[in-house]
């Protein structure tokens, strides 16, 4: 599994900047995400892919630890879509 602690590591080797700086851009490009997807905004990057809000209606479910039944109120929840070079480069 690769952490954002190693991500931040290869962008700091690969662009020649400290870790710290490429931590920084790392929370900048997250946090601008969500606060457009969590305004009700789609983001998109061409050959990445695009992130959005989209609406679950309200529902049953089941308890995992008892199984008993348990409402689970309707929300908006985040989707990642990934774009077409994504799932190319994925499937090589």
């Amino acid at each position: 599994m690769v952490t954002k602690k190693d991500i931040v590591s290869e962008v700091s080797a690969e662009l020649g900047i400290t870790k710290v700086q490429a931590s920084k851009i790392l929370e900048s490009i997250f946090g601008k995400i969500m606060d457009h997807v969590s305004n009700g905004e789609k983001v998109q990057i061409i050959g990445f892919g695009g992130w959005e809000a989209r609406y679950r209606s309200a529902r049953n479910g089941r308890n995992p630890q008892n199984g008993e039944p348990v409402r689970i109120e309707e929300r908006l929840t985040p989707v990642f879509k990934p774009g077409k070079v994504f799932k190319e480069q994925v499937n090589k």
